[in-house]
């Protein structure tokens, strides 16, 4: 756990009106963040679990995340196969208010 990443991912969310379940799924990350190695790669399943959404439904409040300029997701291929991805955190919002993701 970062107490960094978790005071960023508060000052971020009020200062850029991130909606709730948006926050849950942030604050989930920085749970899993390491602040010494900046490692963050929980899989989907671990973070629903956590946030108590389903595996869809958390793929899609990362990526709104992603979309919003507050994460990166990097795949990770491990033997060929998909990994859990790494998320890169301390992101800086895009614009001045949350967007909604356009599908």
């Amino acid at each position: 756990m970062s107490i960094r990443a978790i005071n960023w991912a508060r000052k971020t969310c009020s200062a850029f009106g991130v909606p709730a379940q948006h926050r849950l799924a942030l604050f989930a990350l920085c749970f899993f963040h390491n602040d010494k190695t900046g490692e963050c790669f929980p899989s989907y399943d671990s973070i629903a679990t956590d946030i108590g959404y389903g595996r869809r439904k958390t793929i899609d409040l990362v990526r709104d995340l992603e979309a919003n300029g507050l994460v990166m997701i990097q795949t990770r291929r491990a033997g060929g196969h998909q990994g859990s991805n790494q998320y890169v955190l301390f992101g800086k919002p895009i614009g001045r208010k949350w967007a909604d993701r356009v599908n």
